[in-house]
């Protein structure tokens, strides 16, 4: 979860309630601002995490200004502040290329079977052979990494998206039955601290919240003239 906490000092002879109600306003206008700006610069589900910033604390004082998708911290969350701050989880660098097993293996795991969701027109881009293969694939159930009764794609049907990858882009891809609207595919790739490393590019942070900071002098100023 990304917080942003701004104390406000008025000296004036406002009354607290009041001098609460203008500081709210301003946190209402933070917030819009950091999502509008976050929305407009983001990219892919990166989009998602910016949208769910909220104002969580206003008192006469100062506000806080959250980024966060739930109550608990999501990889929503930890993606938010990646892509906001150039941190991730524990305060490691992703400005530079990392390893993305450094998220994906915290709290002692060892391994862990990892998904990736596929639909039927990313399918055909990838591989129109793969995709001839759809229809014979017998939907199965996921169940925590693993799949009971499904046929799965065969290997050498598509090649790898990137040359170091271990395996091609649909090897193992199972259908996903999903009762009232149209099946979806998946597959899983295992991290493990004993394979490859999975080298992600080094992530530009957007650090529209450090940004906006220099702007809220003026933004208070402008929400208190708009209250006269």
């Amino acid at each position: 979860m990304q917080n942003h906490t701004h104390d406000v000092n008025i000296e004036s002879g406002l009354e607290r309630g009041v001098i609460k109600q203008i500081i709210g306003q301003l946190a209402q206008r933070v917030a819009k601002e950091w999502r509008d700006r976050g929305v407009a610069q983001a990219r892919g589900g990166i989009k998602a995490a910016y949208e769910a910033v909220l104002v969580t604390e206003v008192s006469e004082n100062g506000f806080t200004v959250s980024m966060r998708n739930s109550e608990m911290p999501s990889p929503l969350d930890a993606l938010g502040l990646m892509y906001e701050t150039g941190f991730g989880p524990g305060g490691f660098d992703v400005t530079s290329p990392w390893d993305l097993r450094m998220f994906l293996l915290r709290g002692g795991k060892t391994a862990v079977n990892v998904p990736f969701s596929k639909s039927q027109s990313t399918i055909e881009s990838i591989s129109p052979r793969a995709a001839a293969m759809l229809p014979s694939l017998r939907p199965g159930a996921p169940d925590m990494g693993s799949t009971a009764g499904a046929k799965r794609m065969p290997s050498g049907m598509s090649g790898k998206l990137m040359e170091h990858h271990v395996t091609d882009a649909t090897a193992q891809l199972i259908r996903i039955n999903n009762p009232g609207s149209v099946d979806s595919f998946r597959l899983w790739r295992r991290a493990s601290i004993f394979g490859k490393p999975w080298i992600r590019s080094g992530i530009t942070p957007l650090k529209i919240a450090e940004n906006l900071c220099k702007e809220i002098p003026q933004m208070f100023l402008d929400v208190a003239a708009e209250g006269k």
